[in-house]
């Protein structure tokens, strides 16, 4: 599974990237929302992101929210961020965040987090698998 990286803190990026390599997960870094953007248009195999909420050009927020909006499916978004309390967590998951992560990290509890979307990830490619094959049957159903 591959994970696209958002976050303009080289050593938090440089953290993230080592542990994620360790955990054996391919790794797209990048230093903010808008080069995440570009770099999720063109590598379909990107299924999680860690993103920082804060983040010059595009935050994780906005980033998150086009990410829902051009409905690039199955992705799952992990916000990591040092703003905490109710109101952004809400705010997070009305913009279509899966997970809420708190700066400074726990990097066991990361990796669970992350073992969450990959199942969540995993779940969604499956059932649009099968999907598609229920609708190319019926398809050849209603030809006959």
């Amino acid at each position: 599974m591959k994970i696209l990286i958002a976050d303009d803190d080289p050593i938090i990026r440089q953290v993230l990237m080592n542990l994620l390599s360790k955990w054996g997960y391919g790794v797209g870094p990048t230093t903010n929302g808008a080069e995440a953007w570009e770099v999720l248009q063109h590598d379909s195999e990107l299924r999680i992101g860690l993103f920082d909420w804060f983040m010059p050009e595009i935050n994780g927020m906005e980033l998150t929210r086009r990410i829902r909006d051009a409905n690039i499916t199955p992705f799952y978004v992990i916000l990591c961020t040092a703003r905490g309390g109710k109101d952004s967590l809400l705010d997070a998951f009305d913009a279509g965040v899966d997970d809420f992560i708190s700066k400074p990290f726990d990097k066991e509890v990361l990796q669970a987090r992350i073992k969450v979307g990959v199942r969540a990830v995993e779940l969604q490619s499956y059932l649009i698998q099968r999907l598609s094959t229920a609708e190319a049957s019926l398809a050849g159903v209603a030809q006959l």
